[in-house]
């Protein structure tokens, strides 16, 4: 029970910290996990925002789809999650030693294999062109 509280808090704080000091950095390194568990965050968020899409679709009807889009919800949560995700991917390949511009590889599908396995891969040790070494410094103790 104690290792989920500590992985609901840990989960908790990568997320206050990206939406509220890091949402548009894109300078520096990130661990793998401030990564993991971004993702975790987003795909939690993702869930709620559709599972919110559709009650709003089928419990209310013709009437409230008139007035307003349940779409809208999911949209507007997408386009929120757009610029930290792209911030916090830049960090990892930072930390890795490459540049924030190999996510573009994403866009030609197959480049996807390889930009998983770099984001994927352990940091460089030590300081690297993109800061300091991120596992050197602790954000917060439990």
């Amino acid at each position: 029970m104690r290792h989920l509280s500590r992985l609901f808090y840990t989960s908790l704080h990568y997320f206050s910290v990206i939406f509220r000091e890091k949402y548009a950095n894109f300078k520096g390194r990130a661990r793998r996990e401030e990564y993991a568990f971004h993702f975790i965050n987003i795909i939690i968020l993702l869930l709620i925002g559709s599972f919110l899409a559709i009650v709003t679709t089928i419990g209310i009807g013709l009437i409230f789809w008139y007035f307003f889009n349940p779409n809208f919800i999911f949209t507007a949560l997408l386009a929120t999650l757009l610029i930290p995700t792209i911030a916090v991917g830049t960090r990892r390949l930072h930390d890795t030693g490459r540049s924030g511009w190999w996510q573009l590889l994403a866009l030609t599908g197959i480049g996807i294999i390889p930009l998983l396995i770099w984001l994927c891969t352990k940091g460089d040790k030590g300081e690297n062109k993109y800061g300091e070494d991120p596992k050197t410094t602790t954000d917060f103790d439990f």
